[in-house]
């Protein structure tokens, strides 16, 4: 009698846990479902394993301006450690653009999200196989101007833009990253980002990321010639990026990237 009495106890536990799961997964879901209709300007999309199991699944959100045409530029944007658990809509540039602290962009911006599980030990290079030919895709389906691709990134972001910019050379005219530190082979690297603009922000005795790896890689980038930026805020970490977005010319380097082709209107000779 005992044992059934504690076999019922078992079975009503078991219930009771999965009818909390089964809640909360709905619960998570229309969160999603309640975001996506608050970003109305934002389409989410799914990058499927395509047969290959070891390459993570992953979300992404796209803005597209209201005037949407052929030859805009592409704004590449990577969540920080505040965007994880689908959240990469509510971290940084995302939601100043919506909230009216950034311009509505005349350009395409793209938005991953970093797979479920993931934290803070996990970095952005983790997904490159997967990022990588969203970012074709993207590029392909909106006929963005490929010489007119901005990354920038924010914290566990400003880290992954370093790390894509070595990934994927070739791509990126404009480089942003934002409390990011500098990983080794980026650092032995600085000829992949020849012929770039690059910028970079940093909290002034952050503890968060130490910044001593951005000024060093700045300087290097400087002494090899190539068009770089970098500015100690005193400001909280947690802060940066908000202070650098809400930069009005900040936020017209990424959306009105002019042309990096070096072809220039030639003056009309007066007549004679």
């Amino acid at each position: 009698m005992r044992e059934r009495k504690t076999g019922k106890v078992f079975l009503l536990l078991l219930l009771a846990v999965v009818m909390f799961c089964t809640a909360a997964f709905a619960s998570e879901e229309t969160g999603e479902e309640e975001e996506d209709k608050a970003y109305k300007e934002w389409t989410r999309f799914e990058q499927p394993y395509g047969g290959n199991r070891r390459k993570p699944r992953m979300f992404y959100w796209v803005y597209t301006p209201e005037q949407m045409e052929p030859g805009l530029p592409l704004v590449i944007y990577l969540h920080s450690s505040f965007g994880l658990s689908g959240k990469a809509l509510r971290d940084g540039l995302p939601i100043m653009i919506e909230d009216g602290r950034a311009e509505k962009p005349d350009a395409v911006v793209l938005v991953p999200q970093l797979p479920g599980g993931y934290n803070k030990e996990h970095q952005w290079e983790d997904v490159f196989e997967s990022l990588i030919p969203i970012i074709e895709k993207v590029v392909k389906e909106y006929e963005v101007d490929e010489s007119r691709i901005a990354l920038s990134g924010y914290s566990l972001g400003g880290i992954g833009v370093w790390d894509l910019a070595l990934a994927d050379p070739g791509r990126y005219a404009r480089i942003l990253s934002i409390g990011g530190k500098v990983h080794y082979p980026v650092l032995k690297a600085v000829e992949a980002f020849a012929g770039k603009e690059v910028m970079s922000f940093t909290a002034r005795g952050d503890k968060t990321v130490n910044p001593a790896t951005v000024v060093t890689f700045t300087g290097m980038l400087q002494e090899a010639g190539i068009s770089a930026y970098h500015e100690e805020l005193e400001t909280k970490h947690g802060e940066l990026q908000f202070e650098v977005f809400a930069r009005r010319e900040i936020q017209e380097w990424l959306w009105l990237i002019p042309s990096i082709s070096g072809e220039e209107t030639a003056e009309k000779a007066p007549a004679d």
